[in-house]
């Protein structure tokens, strides 16, 4: 079942998303100049009586991100049939726009409590398109 399509004939991006996927990836990576988008994919699994204490973390950290350089969109999703499994999917201009932010003081305070509540660091992987001709940072 289609949730909802973004027009094809943006410039910018296309999204495809399907209700009750696995994981729900389906956009595009374009250039700007000799920069390639990344997408950066984190997984978080947190027991069910911290749930409350984690999402308005996450929150805090789509809001900050939402102002920093490159960043483009993000999404976060909870698992269906594990609900204390979520999936946080951000598109960035480049992966150095995401390593700045990654790397700010701003993110890392809200990722201190997230890590703490957890009980383990948060890992995170940085994706570009497969079919693209290079690496995003090349």
């Amino acid at each position: 079942m289609v949730k909802r399509v973004l027009s094809a004939s943006d410039p910018q991006y296309s999204t495809l998303r399907v209700e009750s996927c696995v994981i729900i990836v389906a956009e595009y990576f374009s250039r700007k100049g000799d920069k390639m988008t990344v997408k950066v994919v984190v997984r978080r699994i947190v027991s069910e009586h911290r749930v409350g204490d984690l999402e308005p973390l996450l929150r805090q950290l789509e809001t900050r991100a939402m102002h920093h350089q490159g960043y483009i969109s993000g999404e976060t999703l909870r698992r269906l049939d594990k609900p204390e499994e979520y999936l946080v999917i951000s598109t960035w201009e480049s992966a150095e726009d995401w390593n700045r932010w990654a790397k700010s003081q701003e993110r890392n305070e809200v990722q201190g409590k997230i890590d703490t509540l957890l009980g383990w660091k948060t890992e995170y992987g940085i994706f570009h398109s497969a079919f693209s001709k290079r690496h995003p940072d090349s």
